[in-house]
């Protein structure tokens, strides 16, 4: 769907919840919302992506060193 995609809705008054609107049609642009959403899920993600593999991290070095503790305790 292109971005400059718009739909045309015909409202009413207790539709719209707006008082000051005389059922004239509301503009929704679906493109940019399409566009925006996806843009984010995009970036979340990525976000995700990076926050699970830093604490891969953390969890690399709490095994390092329970290993070179238990190592040390075994060789005294």
């Amino acid at each position: 769907m292109p971005r400059k995609q718009a739909e045309h809705l015909e409202t009413t008054d207790a539709l719209s919840g707006r008082q000051d609107v005389a059922d004239r049609p509301v503009v929704v642009k679906l493109g940019t919302w399409l566009d925006n959403t996806r843009k984010r899920a995009e970036q979340r993600h990525t976000d995700l992506r990076q926050q699970a593999s830093k604490e891969a991290g953390q969890e690399e070095r709490c095994v390092s060193a329970v290993s070179l503790v238990l190592r040390l305790v075994d060789a005294s």
